[in-house]
């Protein structure tokens, strides 16, 4: 299953952001997710889009829901 999760943030937050999906990409492969990466859009500062894979929407589930 491919997750997809929409970010705006404030242009003097990036690199607070950053760290922050860094670790939040960590957490992610280390409960499961198969592949995981994050996305600026270069054609609207502040905007990312989150990605990450899973073997079934049951495990992302489990995942989010403790």
């Amino acid at each position: 299953v491919l997750v997809t999760v929409t970010y705006e943030i404030e242009v003097a937050e990036v690199a607070a952001f950053a760290r922050a999906m860094r670790a939040l990409g960590e957490i992610r492969l280390r409960d499961g997710a198969l592949r995981w990466a994050i996305w600026a859009d270069t054609e609207r500062p502040g905007h990312y889009l989150e990605s990450f894979v899973v073997e079934s929407w049951l495990e992302h589930s489990v995942n989010t829901s403790a």
